[in-house]
C-alpha cells in the first residue's frame, strides 16, 4: 500500500466470519484432532458442498496469481492460492468425499508413502509430519498434498484446511523431500498463529460467492498461542539503528 500510495485496510476478521457463520446450512463436516502438538498448535476446516466444479476464477484472481508468478489452475485452487497472497497463509483444499473419517495432524509413524500432487510417489520418513485421516497420508503438513484426495473437475463438497504448523517440522519436510513450495517456505519462516481462523473463513466466503456453494459449519483443534510480551524503551530502537 505504501509503495503504490494507497491506504491500507487489514482485513475484517471478526466480520468476515460473523458473515460465513450467518450463512451456514446442515450438513456433515469432517472431524480434526491435531495428534501430535509437536507439530502444530492450531487447525481449522471448513466445508462447502453445491460448489459449482465448472466455475472458472475470475479475472482479479487469475490476474494477481500471475503478477505473483503462479498459474492459475482451478477455481478452488486458485482461491486458496489468492487468500494466501492476501493474507500470508498457507490453505489446503480436499475434497470432502475422499475423506475417510477425521483428519489428524500426525507423525507418519508406520505409513510407508505418500503420492503428492504432482505425481511423485514419496518414501515417508516416520517424523514426518502428515494429514491424515482413518485410511493414511492425504498430505505433507505444511509442504504439499496428497494425490488422492485433490480437488478435480467432478468435486462438487469441498473442505477447506488451514493451520499453523511449526517452521522447523515443515523445514525437515521440505528438505527430506527435496521439496520447496509456496506453502513450505512460507510456513519455514513463520506464519502469523491468528490467521488460520480468518483466512480459512476468507476462502470459503469466497468459493460460495464465486461457485454457487453452501457452507455447512467447521471444525478446529488447538489455539493460537499467545506471544510474550517484549518490552523496551522507545528510544532504544533509534538508539540502535541510528
Amino acid at each position: 500500500a505504501l509503495s503504490l500510495g494507497k491506504p491500507f485496510r487489514d482485513i475484517e476478521s471478526k466480520k468476515i466470519i460473523a458473515s460465513l457463520e450467518k450463512r451456514k446450512k446442515k450438513g456433515r463436516i469432517v472431524p480434526v484432532q491435531i495428534a501430535d502438538p509437536t507439530g502444530a498448535d492450531s487447525i481449522y476446516l471448513r466445508t462447502l458442498r453445491d460448489f459449482n466444479p465448472e466455475a472458472k476464477s475470475p479475472e482479479f484472481i487469475s490476474q494477481r496469481l500471475t503478477k505473483a508468478g503462479m498459474r492459475s489452475i482451478s477455481l478452488a485452487v486458485d482461491v486458496t492460492n489468492y487468500v494466501m497472497l492476501e493474507l500470508g497463509q498457507p490453505l489446503h483444499a480436499f475434497d470432502k468425499e475422499k475423506i475417510s473419517g477425521e483428519l489428524r495432524v500426525r507423525r507418519a509413524g508406520k505409513t510407508k508413502s505418500l503420492t503428492t500432487l504432482d505425481g511423485q510417489e514419496r518414501a515417508l520418513g516416520e517424523n514426518d509430519l502428515l494429514i491424515a485421516d482413518d485410511n493414511g497420508a492425504l498430505a505433507l503438513a505444511g509442504t504439499m498434498g496428497g494425490l488422492h484426495s485433490e480437488v478435480t473437475g467432478a468435486t462438487r463438497t469441498i473442505t477447506i484446511e488451514a493451520a499453523h504448523f511449526l517452521s522447523m517440522d515443515v523445514a525437515k519436510n521440505a528438505r527430506a523431500h527435496k521439496l520447496s513450495t509456496e506453502a513450505s517456505r512460507r510456513f519455514e519462516r513463520g506464519v502469523d498463529q491468528n490467521l488460520p481462523i480468518a483466512a480459512s473463513a476468507r476462502a470459503v466466503s469466497l468459493l460460495c460467492e464465486l461457485a454457487g456453494g453452501e457452507y455447512l459449519g467447521g471444525a478446529s483443534d488447538g489455539a493460537a498461542v499467545k506471544p510474550e510480551p517484549i518490552l523496551l524503551p522507545p528510544d532504544y530502537v533509534t538508539h540502535i539503528i541510528g
